[in-house]
């Protein structure tokens, strides 16, 4: 189950849940096709490097605080 916990501000806390949904096995299935077979992987690694970007502005940003 894939499962958000989002703490807004130390004293109230939203949790969304999407059940039947699993990116990480996902994620792991696609990587070993894409090893089987030579398919392309669905995900670019620009992606990855944005994803890395984001994160690195919100750690910076959590760091101000």
């Amino acid at each position: 189950m894939a499962q958000l916990i989002l703490e807004t501000d130390g004293s109230s806390t939203i949790t969304e849940r999407w059940l039947g949904v699993n990116q990480y096995i996902l994620q792991v299935e696609n990587f070993g096709r894409t090893l089987r077979s030579a398919a392309p992987y669905p995900c670019a690694l620009e992606f990855s490097r944005g994803t890395q970007a984001m994160m690195d502005m919100v750690f910076a940003a959590g760091a101000r605080r």
